[in-house]
């Protein structure tokens, strides 16, 4: 009635008025996603109210949106550009791996070597080539090795070559190599006319860098090296094509537990001990 103070809401008054509102509401909001579902306005895109719809704005799939914003080859490998994904980080080693499987280019442990280098008529049969900078070889090298460099240490000094020593230094590496553009023509000057002698094969060494064509759960094509980064670019430049190539799969290291002395190029010998015992320092 007129000038009666109206009575305060009860616990269940409020309980009642609130499931009422979020009646009204849900009706609204189903009302208002069935206009945007069967006649949306311009400039916005039909979305199905589905479990998928719902998981297109998880985290993975906002990462996934950013990559294809980002990076175009990663996009272009989603949508089938199979040239531009190519282009990929990691797909070159992918082709070399399956070329040197192709050519059959198998490996030799360090104890296969060790037995071989005692052989006789080791020279006849084989041609051992040492792929390493020049000043590395000249401190430590199998006995009877030619080396054609695969890379050569920085030569000048522009800002193209000074940022390299300043990278390679960041790692307390203080001889920074870089491609070596004449390894084929020296190859082919130093290695060539030697194969074609009694069709000899070819061993490709780098000392340290164990690369391997074998297959891992981590790394399924294998992992690159100097030596087979050198057996790839002889290979598909026609090099080499009736010598049979192998690669050392283990270090000079191991080949000094196996016995076998190094030489320097100014015809000093280095025993299997010393050669451990300083290989992490001068070799």
């Amino acid at each position: 009635r007129l000038g009666e103070r109206a009575r305060p809401m009860t616990s269940s008054s409020r309980r009642r008025m609130l499931l009422v509102i979020i009646f009204a509401t849900s009706l609204t909001l189903h009302s208002a996603g069935n206009v945007l579902r069967f006649s949306p306005p311009p400039g916005m895109t039909r979305r199905t109210a589905n479990a998928h719809a719902m998981r297109t704005f998880s985290a993975p799939a906002r990462t996934r949106r950013w990559r294809q914003r980002r990076c175009p080859q990663v996009r272009a490998e989603e949508e089938g550009d199979k040239l531009r994904a190519d282009e990929r980080p990691g797909t070159e080693w992918q082709r070399e791996s399956s070329l040197l499987r192709s050519r059959n280019v198998t490996h030799v442990k360090a104890e296969q070597l060790a037995v071989m280098l005692k052989e006789e008529g080791f020279t006849s049969r084989f041609v051992l080539v040492d792929v390493n900078h020049k000043p590395k070889f000249d401190r430590a090298h199998i006995p009877g090795s030619i080396n054609v460099e695969k890379h050569r240490l920085i030569e000048g000094w522009g800002p193209r070559e000074v940022l390299t020593r300043i990278n390679y230094g960041l790692f307390f590496d203080f001889e920074g190599t870089q491609p070596n553009p004449n390894f084929l023509e020296e190859f082919r000057s130093k290695v060539a006319p030697l194969l074609k002698e009694g069709n000899k094969a070819l061993i490709l060494v780098d000392g340290d860098l164990l690369g391997t064509l074998t297959p891992s759960k981590f790394f399924p094509d294998g992992k690159p090296s100097n030596a087979l980064r050198s057996a790839y670019a002889l290979l598909s430049n026609g090099e080499c094509t009736t010598s049979p190539v192998l690669f050392l799969e283990d270090s000079f290291e191991e080949l000094a537990r196996n016995g076998v002395a190094m030489t320097t190029s100014d015809g000093g010998s280095i025993d299997p001990e010393q050669y451990l015992r300083l290989s992490g320092i001068l070799y």
